[in-house]
């Protein structure tokens, strides 16, 4: 007797959600996706059929997955179901695999039709990027009733033991105004308080719990909210979602550095004092510019008495330490304008300054403008005559220039920011986030969705929602892989933005790949001939004057 999908409810749900995340373990060769179906269902026999198959529907090689994941992917308790082992496998034109369950499924696990589960067969499944894949025959392993396989694959690297370091980045998305040179997702409000603040903090920790539960333990070495203007967030959403984060993770003895970027335009002392309340140590301020004409240029809402106040008002604060953005480079300003006011920034007492030249994205105001030729800029000598004398002057003054955009004093370099050069694993929570996370012995890198009405509709609560999967399972926009030769490229993309740069043997062997081939050798030898590169042993690094050329050199060692 045949029964319709929706009628056997929750029990199929969980069944899909154990064929959706074998599916995703098993690696086909060519990196096509793989889409799933839950293709019958029948009460006569209890069984559920599943189908596997790539978009092209070419045949397709299963591949070994470890017996931990197997063991824990047929035992389905939750509703009573304990999914017995594979009893038919057949690799044809289509991978067709069929479980059997050792009940039926009663009428107390089922739910009503316009309550089930949507069974969407018609987005893809996760992109897996394969590494060093072992092939199966087509006769199935058992072994207590289980699925047993041995893995040939690269095993889980000592990131995910116990205790890695991690940092927490939160995506704040609404302002009240959005620049006209910024890219980043954000939302703009005319009124905060249509913001929904409770309800964005209640989903931000939801999404933390389900993504945390799958990381395994994990030493938290720092929190950043970023934005949108997060200054504009109710202290109690701040707060709720600090205190989850700190109890979710390891802490250790040193504090973790809390930061929250905050607008001059929403931002006084009152601020300050509910946000160290909150339990933030350091405040970000986006002053970019002291003088009114660069503000209004580039459509900031404070004007300049505005930002030497929140100066002010945050170094009063007692935050541990306090940092400041500022914008050069920006046309009809004068290279001793502009080191004018950072001098005077820095006089305040500011620990930590980021300075960026004015870059145009192609999907903001100004980069539309550009296209246009409506945009005024300053050449690039004038922008690069503006970066040297930065440098210099803030070295004189003490400052740590230990990143290409970022100067520090002695204790205050932005430790959330050095994990990101140095490779550390990050989690990223809220609308249009990044993280990139070591789970189940696999790097990945997501995006969550850019719409806030879409995230504050996501499940997370749900058992059946993997949160580390696309859709229809899965709330991720993007995913992808992070392989060994990915990650040794992007050591040396962000290794080499900081001064002490990186030790090249010492990376490539955590990653079990090749530091110095051929190519690379030649790349190395003729930027240290240029004086673009600097070399000592293993090490490699540019000096800060060569920065400028950063781009072209990292390009050549990739």
């Amino acid at each position: 007797m045949e029964v319709d999908l929706a009628q056997l409810g929750n029990a199929v749900y969980q069944c899909g959600n154990l064929f959706a995340k074998i599916a995703s373990d098993i690696i086909e060769v060519g990196q096509g996706i793989f889409y799933y179906v839950v293709q019958q269902a029948r009460t006569d026999a209890g069984g559920i059929q599943l189908q596997l198959s790539n978009d092209s529907g070419n045949p397709l090689r299963m591949y070994e997955i470890g017996v931990a994941v197997a063991t824990s992917l047929f035992a389905v308790r939750p509703l009573g179901i304990l999914i017995r082992s594979l009893n038919e496998i057949d690799i044809r034109r289509r991978v067709v695999a069929t479980h059997t369950l050792n009940e039926n499924i009663d009428t107390q696990h089922q739910l009503d039709s316009r309550e089930a589960p949507s069974l969407n067969t018609s987005e893809p499944m996760e992109k897996i990027t394969p590494e060093a894949p072992g092939a199966i025959g087509s006769e199935p392993l058992t072994k207590n009733g289980l699925i047993e396989v041995r893995s040939k694959g690269p095993k889980p690297s000592a990131a995910d033991g116990p205790g890695r370091e991690i940092g927490v980045y939160v995506h704040f998305p609404w302002c009240l105004s959005k620049c006209p040179y910024c890219d980043f997702f954000s939302v703009a409000v005319s009124d905060p308080d249509s913001i929904p603040h409770r309800a964005y903090a209640e989903q931000v920790e939801a999404e933390l719990m389900a993504r945390s539960a799958r990381m395994g333990r994990c030493k938290l070495r720092s929190i950043y909210v970023g934005g949108g203007t997060p200054s504009l967030w109710r202290e109690e959403g701040i707060k709720r979602v600090v205190s989850c984060i700190l109890s979710c993770f390891e802490v250790g003895d040193n504090h973790p550095e809390i930061t929250v970027e905050c607008n001059p335009s929403s931002f006084d002392s009152r601020s300050a004092e509910a946000l160290l309340s909150a339990g933030v140590n350091r405040i970000s301020l986006g002053v970019q510019s002291l003088g009114d004409t660069s503000l209004q240029f580039l459509g900031r809402l404070h004007d300049a008495r505005g930002a030497r106040r929140a100066l002010a008002d945050a170094l009063g604060s007692g935050a541990t330490c306090v940092s400041a953005d500022y914008i050069f480079g920006l046309p009809d300003r004068t290279l001793q304008e502009e080191w004018k006011e950072i001098r005077e920034i820095a006089d305040l007492g500011v620990g930590h300054l980021s300075t960026y030249a004015l870059t145009i994205e192609q999907n903001t105001l100004f980069g539309e403008l550009k296209r246009r030729g409506s945009l005024p800029l300053a050449p690039e000598d004038r922008v690069a005559d503006s970066y040297l004398a930065i440098h210099e002057g803030l070295t004189q003054l003490g400052y740590d220039h230990y990143e290409i955009s970022n100067h520090a004093l002695n204790g205050e370099r932005s430790v959330h920011n050095l994990g990101y050069w140095r490779g550390r694993d990050y989690l990223g929570l809220g609308v249009a986030a990044v993280g990139t996370v070591t789970v189940d012995g696999r790097r990945l890198r997501y995006r969550n969705f850019q719409s806030s009405k879409r995230y504050l509709a996501i499940p997370f609560t749900d058992v059946g929602l993997d949160p580390y999967m696309p859709p229809p399972r899965g709330p991720i926009a993007d995913l992808e892989q992070i392989t060994n030769s990915i990650a040794f490229s992007e050591r040396i993309l962000l290794g080499l933005r900081t001064r002490e740069g990186l030790d090249i043997e010492s990376a490539a062997a955590e990653l079990g790949v090749t530091a110095f081939t051929d190519q690379r050798n030649r790349a190395i030898r003729q930027l240290v001939s240029s004086g673009r590169l600097q070399k000592d042993g293993e090490r490699l690094w540019i000096d800060a004057r060569a920065w400028l050329f950063a781009d072209h050199t990292i390009a050549s060692l990739l």
